[in-house]
């Protein structure tokens, strides 16, 4: 675990600012690729699958692979939450070999109980299924396997082994690209096939990995099986998944709402473009995050609250940096990212690109108001909040979608997902010791320089005029970036130690 130096004034910024950029270029070498590399194969994957697919077979797959990912979240992110919270506290072989067993048998269950449940519903369901009972044997499938895989990489994370966690990471991301691609091309051009490629993809890792983590020697050996440490995996995991399972219901739910109230053609236009604002926003806000949580787990030992939320609102604020500009190049060139990313069917979704980036951008900023509330375990109280944004998305969904369909939808999402900071920063006020500071004249600030930003490349785009659209996009982002920044610094935002961070960072790349 990282901790700030014992010589170094704790209240001192301009410690805070080194520590940050070193832990960020930390947490960037060794988990960056396994963020970065999978985040852009899955945009190649939407580049491409947009261009083979029709908008209703997209459709199809976006709701088996969400409700995949639902199930996951409910019936493995419990084990994940447990095994990482419990394999760092044990150093031996065996009590570790005793945790392990006990993850790896708990998940056999599941994985016993799901297939079974599969069969039949294949068995028994034609009825009720119809031609979907083949989709639910492959989701059945992808769900399996991605609970184990998702189990075994969290196994590397908690023992603090960065590089093979990176390795499997970016070769699923690989394997799911480059394996579906081989199907479609040699087998069929039906979805059904890519869904085979993600859980192929899945599985044919998961051997090596089990041999890495030396599984099979703690499977084998039955003295390791305990039931206590079972009981204490569960009392600590399950209430942990509650808040994880709400949030997923909240972003998936659109999905279902679209395909129920209209059809599967606008599940895939919606899907194809939320996927895009959705990994856009998430290259920034997560490294972002993992830079920020050492030092509160640091300033939570030493029992320093007021530390806590010096945190919290320099984190806010740094995060609202990076974010803003982003926002304003997205919804300026939403229509050129669509058709560069997107199949000609799909592009008439562009205009969900900046809606859904607006609340995912509130959303992750409401990420560090609620450290709070994750630091004292207030689980229950977190999963209420999450929970009052899924039951405000559905019902505005249920009023929005049939009339404006997935457009309708996408308002209804980024109004939920937005809701949800200002529910963090209302509770944080009255119940904790340390509440959300929003750095309000920050937010302002950098906010307006965002929207000037915008104006700015707004009237160069238009007196750049027809051109080739990736030099447009190009100049027009690097000039608004230099704009950005020209009045962040002229409205007194930069501060004086951050100039002070970026002149020694600028000297160490002149020494050669």
């Amino acid at each position: 675990m990282t901790s700030l130096p014992a010589s170094e004034p704790e209240g001192d910024e301009g410690l805070l600012l080194k520590h940050f950029s070193k832990r960020l270029g930390k947490d960037m070498l060794h988990y960056a690729p396994a963020l970065f590399i999978p985040a852009f194969l899955n945009l190649v994957g939407i580049f491409i699958f947009t261009r083979v697919f029709s908008t209703a077979a997209y459709g199809r797959y976006v709701l088996v692979f969400a409700t995949a990912t639902v199930l996951s979240i409910l019936l493995a992110e419990w084990l994940v939450h447990s095994g990482l919270r419990f394999i760092p506290k044990f150093e031996s072989s065996e009590d570790r070999g005793r945790i392990f067993k006990n993850l790896v048998s708990l998940l056999a269950v599941e994985i016993g109980v799901l297939a079974a449940l599969s069969v039949l519903a294949f068995a028994f369901g034609r009825r009720l299924l119809g031609s979907a009972r083949g989709l639910v044997l492959l989701g059945a499938w992808i769900l399996a396997a991605m609970m184990a895989f998702k189990l075994g990489v969290s196994m590397f994370q908690a023992r603090l082994q960065a590089a093979p966690y990176a390795r499997y990471q970016i070769l699923f991301g690989v394997g799911r690209l480059g394996l579906s691609l081989v199907l479609i091309i040699l087998v069929s051009r039906r979805i059904e096939w890519l869904l085979v490629g993600i859980a192929a993809s899945y599985t044919l890792l998961l051997a090596p990995m089990a041999a890495e983590l030396r599984l099979g020697r703690f499977w084998r050996d039955s003295s390791l099986a305990d039931f206590s440490m079972t009981k204490r995996l569960t009392a600590y995991g399950l209430p942990v998944v509650a808040w994880a399972l709400g949030t997923e219901i909240l972003m998936v739910m659109d999905k279902y709402l679209i395909a129920l109230i209209r059809d599967a053609d606008e599940v895939g236009i919606y899907g194809a473009n939320y996927g895009l604002a959705f990994s856009g926003i998430g290259m920034i806000a997560i490294p972002v995050i993992m830079a920020a949580h050492p030092l509160l787990i640091t300033a939570w030992e030493r029992h320093d609250n007021v530390r806590i939320r010096e945190l919290i609102s320099d984190f806010s604020r740094y995060y609202l940096a990076l974010v803003l500009p982003l926002f304003a190049f997205v919804v300026l060139f939403r229509r050129e990212v669509a058709a560069i990313m997107l199949g000609p069917s799909f592009r008439e979704g562009s205009v969900v690109i900046p809606v859904v980036f607006a609340g995912y951008l509130a959303w992750n900023f409401g990420m560090y108001g609620h450290k709070g509330l994750e630091l004292l375990e207030r689980t229950g109280l977190m999963f209420a909040l999450v929970a009052a944004c899924a039951g405000l998305n559905v019902v505005l969904n249920l009023v929005l979608v049939p009339v404006y369909g997935y457009k309708g939808s996408a308002v209804a999402s980024s109004v939920s997902l937005s809701f949800y900071p200002l529910l963090v920063f209302l509770v944080s006020k009255r119940r904790l010791n340390f509440p959300w500071q929003i750095p309000w004249r920050s937010l302002f600030r950098l906010a307006g320089s965002a929207g000037l930003m915008f104006l700015g490349m707004s009237g160069l785009k238009r007196r750049l005029g027809e051109m080739n659209v990736f030099f447009q996009m190009a100049v027009v982002g690097a000039a608004g970036l230099l704009l950005y920044g020209l009045l962040a610094l002229a409205s007194r935002e930069i501060r004086e130690e951050e100039k002070q961070l970026v002149r020694r960072l600028l000297r160490k790349r002149r020494v050669p």
